[in-house]
């Protein structure tokens, strides 16, 4: 079985893992944005998140680790990219 095969068998299990920890990705999501966007007012900058940020923005820090040379094993990392696109769609509704 290849690393893709693998990735696709472990992400439902996965997905509903994170779920069950850290609550819907709509409601965590919510979540999220309300805070990054306090915070960014905190700093004087005047900048609104949305919880259909989220996803991307996790997406755009799996791939700056996957751009790490360190030589270490990318496969969960690879399976948090599948899993934040999955809940990308449900926060979407895509």
């Amino acid at each position: 079985m290849d690393r893709g095969e693998q990735i696709a068998l472990e992400l439902s299990a996965t997905v509903e893992a994170r779920g069950n920890e850290y609550g819907e990705a709509e409601r965590n999501f919510k979540r999220i944005a309300s805070l990054w966007t306090a915070y960014m007012h905190n700093g004087g900058r005047q900048i609104v998140i949305t919880p259909e940020d989220i996803a991307p923005m996790m997406i755009l820090m799996k791939i700056a680790r996957l751009q790490n040379p360190s030589g270490q094993d990318d496969f969960d990392t690879l399976l948090d990219i599948a899993g934040y696109a999955v809940c990308h769609a449900r926060v979407t509704g895509g």
